[in-house]
């Protein structure tokens, strides 16, 4: 009795913590199948919250893929897939009601091609440990697999195209991934809650890592992002406890609020020379950073960007520059690159700037 007590406490914290951060809103709408009584998930008329759009599936899914826009037939299940099938021959698997371990979606339904797994279709199965997607998969919607608590592998194909908000959240047991080259849309919430990731391949060809892909992953330890991103968004890696090192590419113009938040091992070298702007909060708490160059190419820094380590950083920089400026009005350290000299601010300084009205630090 004592066991299950203590089973259902943990489960109902698993549920608890993966409910927060939402990134995508739910429509309470559906419909009945053609030629079945079961209910089917309603991912026609899902939103997509970070696109701030209503979704729409021909409207969205036909116009972010190489999939010719269909009329929908109906609806039909299969063996344990529920889907949706269009009158080109595609299918949508809306729902999955299987209970195997190892599952390896079909290629085909009844004749029709598998081209998308829907929002919620397999979430919350709590007996699936690995996934293996066929090559027609162009599409996984909507926390597609979110809450697959025992998860531990996840096969994706080549060709897959969009992977939408929160399809992995809170698989918590998922150790590693690869995510192809051919994804060109990959969207927030990815990962959040994934506490027992260790290994992530991007795809080359995504320009933003969305908010909170890997908020919470506390076994994360290092991540080389794809020479294609330009901008990490707000909550990106907040919260990832071990994670002490990631690549930031040439290229990167924007880091977001609150992006790297409570990463207290967290430590890089230099920001790339294409960095213009560092949003609120985006290093709080990161109390390993260390010696960080500040190109010339940073326009704008929050004043609260370093808020809680700015003991713990030191920039390194030239006179004259933007990067300066902002150390001194805040009371950061600097490391002059070019001559060697360095620059700390004293308790009296750093008093007389506390009490000192701010005024904003601008380039330019």
């Amino acid at each position: 009795m004592k066991r299950i007590i203590v089973l259902l406490i943990l489960f109902g914290f698993i549920m608890s913590g993966c409910s927060k951060n939402d990134t995508s809103d739910e429509d309470a709408s559906g419909g009945k199948p053609t030629e079945t009584t079961t209910e089917v998930n309603p991912v026609s008329e899902a939103i997509s919250k970070e696109l701030k759009t209503s979704w729409d599936f021909n409207d969205y899914f036909y116009n972010h893929t190489k999939y010719p826009e269909s009329v929908k037939l109906g609806n039909a299940v299969s063996g344990y897939y529920e889907y949706s099938y269009y009158e080109n021959g595609g299918a949508l698997i809306e729902k999955y009601t299987g209970k195997e371990s190892s599952c390896v979606i079909p290629e085909t339904l009844d004749g029709y091609t598998v081209f998308a797994v829907a929002g919620y279709s397999f979430s919350w199965n709590l007996f699936v440990h690995n996934v293996t997607l066929p090559n027609s998969i162009l599409y996984i919607g909507c926390e597609a697999f979110k809450g697959c608590l025992f998860l531990r592998s996840v096969l994706l194909n080549d060709g897959l195209t969009v992977m939408d908000c929160s399809a992995l959240r809170c698989c918590i047991f998922l150790k590693s991934i690869v995510i192809p080259n051919s994804v060109t849309e990959f969207n927030g919430g990815m990962f959040t809650d994934c506490w027992w990731l260790k290994s992530v391949k991007l795809s080359e060809n995504i320009t933003e890592i969305g908010p909170s892909t890997f908020w919470a992953c506390n076994k994360l330890k290092t991540v080389d992002l794809p020479k294609s991103v330009t901008t990490i968004r707000y909550n990106t890696f907040a919260d990832c406890d071990n994670l002490e090192t990631v690549t930031l590419p040439e290229g990167l113009t924007n880091i977001g609020k609150e992006s790297f938040a409570g990463c207290p091992k967290l430590k890089i070298d230099s920001f790339p020379n294409t960095l213009e702007t560092i949003a609120f909060l985006a290093f709080e708490n990161c109390k390993s950073l260390g010696k960080i160059t500040i190109p010339d190419s940073v326009e704008k820094i929050s004043g609260n960007a370093f808020s809680g380590c700015k003991n713990n950083v030191v920039f390194s920089t030239t006179k004259g520059t933007y990067a300066e400026a902002y150390a001194r009005e805040h009371s950061i350290s600097i490391y002059y690159s070019d001559t060697g000299e360095t620059w700390t601010p004293n308790l009296e300084y750093k008093i007389s700037q506390f009490f000192r009205k701010p005024e904003p630090t601008t380039n330019g």
